[in-house]
């Protein structure tokens, strides 16, 4: 099953250089993600400490 699917990936013209490219473009992809949430985090908590005092 994997030959196949990796057969008909080449024939299509994916390389490894176009899969290496939707690799590092997902990994930038997430850390960025997960830095925005950590952002929105640390904004939430400054507001709810900002209403407390």
């Amino acid at each position: 099953m994997k030959n196949e699917v990796f057969e008909t990936l080449t024939q299509r013209g994916f390389s490894n250089a176009w899969m290496n490219l939707i690799k590092s473009l997902v990994k930038n992809f997430d850390k960025t993600f997960n830095e925005r949430i950590y952002l929105s985090f640390i904004r939430l908590m400054l507001k709810r400490l900002a209403k407390a005092s």
